[in-house]
């Protein structure tokens, strides 16, 4: 086949993949399956290798992602629970004053989305929000606290481990997840920033009223219940140790790669702890031990929270191999090669293709 027709044949599926999931209202899982057999068997696949081929794919991917996935949601809703975006939001409120309170906002909502995934991340940090800004004296707008927190956390969202899409990414670029990480906090504390200085920028703009209690829009994540239990809140330094401690343990175990020769047992033992799967267990093993049986969690509570963290990550591990099974029939079927062939003549620099992408 020509690569005219290869190229054609890729827009069409990633244009099908759009319209099935945002105008038929297809789950994404169904929309790849879909359109991953249909582009095979439109590239003249033998039926045979179909299967075979979309099994190949999802299971590559599925090999690093699920345990890393798995572990971070585990993690990210301990100190959900905990209510360690609470302590971390007051915290940096009370340290940053009244006037930069949406910084101080944009901040929590840096650290909070780390191990957190953006959209259980949005539900329990915008009613906090909107408690820090109903505290605010004069004309409040809403937006001016909203924004930074959405901002912060799509920036994370996007480009740290052990987010899915960056992890999905890493698995099929065979790249090191801690060389990922350490790297990738220098374009999202940019990112971070000017989305920060964008949100301000928009809401002296655009004027929205921080909405009324007891309406829908006013959130029922921060309730009463938060106030009478803010004294056995954990502490700020707990909060940050449960979402460090397995950053550091990663982009440790990548530094000791980097510096220590081949066979040496200290990078041997570093790179197992700061192994992503490995680094993660033991940050939720922390975050149990510290920020749940060290506050009176009793056995049960613990299991409920850490199996609440996993209907959520089921959804995300299927659209993620999901993903990587697309991306497998696109290599196999020489798609991607006509695809990558067509930008590298256009001669533009590597970085603007990668942003094209």
């Amino acid at each position: 086949m020509s690569p005219t027709f290869l190229v054609t044949l890729g827009v069409v599926a990633v244009a099908l993949i759009l319209v099935l999931i945002i105008k038929a209202k297809v789950h994404p899982f169904l929309a790849l399956l879909f359109v991953s057999i249909a582009l095979a068997l439109t590239a003249r696949v033998p039926i045979s290798e179909v299967v075979p081929l979309l099994k190949d794919g999802m299971g590559g991917t599925l090999g690093g992602v699920a345990l890393i996935v798995t572990l971070g949601a585990m993690l990210g809703r301990i100190v959900e629970v905990s209510g360690g975006a609470d302590v971390l939001a007051r915290a940096l409120e009370k340290n940053f004053g009244e006037k930069r309170a949406p910084w101080a906002l944009g901040v929590a909502s840096f650290i909070f989305g780390i191990p957190v995934f953006v959209d259980v991340a949005t539900i329990v940090l915008v009613p906090i929000a909107i408690a820090v800004a109903r505290r605010m004296s004069g004309k409040v707008n809403m937006l001016a606290f909203a924004l930074p927190v959405v901002s912060a956390l799509l920036a994370v969202h996007v480009v740290l481990p052990p987010h899915p899409g960056i992890v999905g990414a890493s698995e099929l670029m065979q790249a090191d997840v801690g060389l990922v990480l350490l790297i990738g906090f220098i374009p999202v504390i940019v990112m971070w920033f000017v989305g920060q200085v964008l949100s301000g920028y928009v809401a002296g703009k655009v004027f929205s009223p921080v909405p009324v209690l007891g309406t829908q829009a006013a959130g029922t994540a921060v309730s009463e219940e938060n106030d009478t239990e803010r004294e056995q809140a954990p502490s700020v330094g707990l909060v940050l140790a449960a979402i460090i401690l397995p950053l550091a343990l990663i982009m440790g175990g990548t530094v000791s790669k980097l510096v220590l020769p081949e066979g040496n047992s200290i990078r041997d033992f570093l790179g197992f702890i700061g192994d992503s799967p490995i680094a993660l267990f033991i940050g939720v093993i922390f975050a149990i031990a510290t920020l749940g049986i060290a506050r009176g969690w009793g056995k049960e509570k613990i299991e409920d929270v850490v199996a609440s963290a996993l209907p959520a990550t089921a959804a995300v591990i299927l659209i993620t191999g999901a993903g990587g099974m697309f991306a497998k029939v696109l290599t196999e079927t020489g798609v991607a090669d006509a695809v990558a062939d067509l930008l590298v003549s256009t001669g533009l620099p590597v970085l603007v293709l990668a942003w094209m992408l």
